[in-house]
């Protein structure tokens, strides 16, 4: 019996041992934590602003002029660049549409590009609105369009208008330019 009772307290070791084992392995394996992060992307939002009262009726031969004053506005979100397209709902119509102006538009703060988008120059901060692209639009005043009166009776002038940050959203960097800041949205792939 003796032999016995050396036994007991070895397998009384080994089993307290095991058992501390056991639970060391299961608390390590249940063992967790969690840690929130909240991240909020930047956004921007715009909206077209224009002036276009109710123009004259347009008489053919004669050049008339419509008050058209479009700008842009950012209207919630980040700091951004802005592109705005023009165009003739009637654009088989050639040359029956002129933006009023020396160039057609303000060169001080705006530039066509080869794409066709006229590009504002400077950064929009939110609440802020561009200048003027346009100021009117300058309609008929040649003889030779007279075939195509009868079919512009109601004239439509489609103003897009897209925005992108101004901040590379890889970096946190501000873009050095419009141009910088519109190559590198239109290079990425949708």
């Amino acid at each position: 019996m003796r032999k016995r009772a050396g036994m007991e307290p070895i397998l009384c070791a080994v089993l307290l041992f095991l058992a501390t084992g056991i639970a060391g392995i299961i608390a390590y394996q249940t063992d967790a934590s969690s840690v929130q992060n909240d991240m909020v992307p930047g956004w921007n939002e715009s909206e077209i602003t224009e002036e276009f009262p109710e123009p004259d009726p347009v008489i053919p031969d004669q050049t008339n002029v419509a008050v058209k004053k479009v700008a842009v506005t950012n209207t919630a979100g980040v700091p951004c660049y802005v592109r705005v397209y023009l165009a003739a709902e009637n654009s088989d119509i050639p040359l029956a549409f002129l933006y009023e102006g020396e160039t057609g538009y303000h060169t001080e703060d705006w530039v066509l590009e080869e794409d066709g988008y006229y590009y504002y120059k400077h950064v929009l901060e939110e609440g802020e609105d561009t200048s003027y692209l346009i100021d009117s639009v300058r309609i008929g005043g040649s003889t030779e369009k007279e075939e195509y009166w009868d079919v512009i009776s109601d004239i439509r002038i489609l103003v897009y208008a897209e925005t992108v940050q101004a901040k590379n959203a890889d970096t946190g960097e501000a873009w050095k330019s419009y141009q910088e800041a519109w190559d590198h949205y239109l290079s990425v792939p949708s």
